[in-house]
């Protein structure tokens, strides 16, 4: 939905109301506002890349012809990072960490499964409308979980695949791009630890990100958080670094899914350092869900709005 730059903080939370009730019914869709600023300052952004190609116009103005994102060989590599951790957040939207098994699950799996595909074809210049010829180009190892992540988005056939199954192999591959990414930009190739670390040194502050957040968290939430322009990075980086950590902090072992203290814990200090944060539980579950919502509820404010 396109809205007028200034119209977003006002009708922002009335969306995602919307969006809820929806859902509530049974209708997976996903409502968000797209700024005229965006569509003007479109280079090099991804997502609009895809929606250029693949978008239709149901009501209103046409703004598709607007869109011009460049070519794919001159996106810089923090739109790749973006557009890899925008799908990775599907997975932590109804995971549960004590093992709960539902249909959203395998849904958000497969939607994440999809975008580090996309990531890694696009990272090379490649993106097709026809996903199976994107199938036929993909990496081996990706390539079977990219067509049946297709097979339920499209629900084509009846998959008997099980969601907590489908959750940790998505989170490989979410995993596996970013040391993709993090090998073909940054030069670092090494064990997911240290690429992790490396990732977290990255410097990324920009003045006008974190002072979006400062002003929609103001606007929409009545909170007056300091923090986020004092940070010393850009909040939107902060929150792809805490997405990561959450993700890393599980892990499947013995048929049993079990939680890192030590990825929780940086991913909370993360956190902390431009938003506040209160962990007053003792079950290490409960920390992970409390941290997971705080990362959906300010996600929209801190990667997804303004874009800028």
């Amino acid at each position: 939905m396109v809205i007028k730059t200034f119209l977003v903080s006002f009708y922002l939370k009335k969306l995602k109301k919307i969006e809820k009730e929806l859902k509530d019914f049974g209708v997976n869709v996903s409502i968000n506002p797209l700024p005229t600023i965006r569509i003007r300052f479109s280079k090099g952004n991804l997502f609009l890349y895809k929606v250029k190609l693949e978008g239709k116009t149901l009501y209103g103005k046409d703004f598709l012809n607007e869109i011009n994102t460049g070519d794919l060989k001159n996106i810089p590599p923090r739109r790749f990072f973006s557009y890899l951790f925008s799908g990775a957040k599907e997975l932590i939207r109804n995971f549960d960490p004590k093992g709960y098994n539902d249909k959203d699950i395998l849904y958000n799996s497969a939607k994440t499964i999809i975008y580090c595909a996309e990531t890694l074809l696009m990272m090379e210049g490649l993106y097709f409308i026809d996903k199976k010829k994107m199938i036929n180009l993909s990496d081996e190892e990706l390539r079977k979980d990219f067509e049946v992540a297709l097979n339920i988005i499209n629900d084509d056939i009846d998959i008997n695949v099980e969601p907590t199954d489908l959750w940790f192999r998505a989170k490989n591959h979410v995993i596996s791009t970013f040391l993709r990414l993090m090998k073909k930009y940054y030069k670092v190739n090494n064990s997911v630890g240290q690429a992790v670390k490396d990732y977290l040194k990255l410097s990324d502050y920009r003045f006008l990100k974190n002072f979006e957040y400062l002003i929609l968290t103001l606007i929409i939430k009545k909170e007056l958080n300091l923090k986020a322009i004092f940070s010393k990075k850009s909040v939107e980086k902060r929150m792809f670094e805490s997405l990561l950590l959450l993700l890393l902090s599980v892990n499947h072992e013995k048929g049993k899914i079990m939680i890192d203290k030590n990825y929780l814990s940086i991913c909370i200090k993360n956190l902390n350092s431009f938003m506040k944060i209160s962990v007053n539980e003792k079950n290490i579950q409960k920390i992970w869900k409390n941290l997971r919502n705080k990362i959906l509820e300010n996600w929209q404010y801190t990667c997804s709005v303004m874009g800028v």
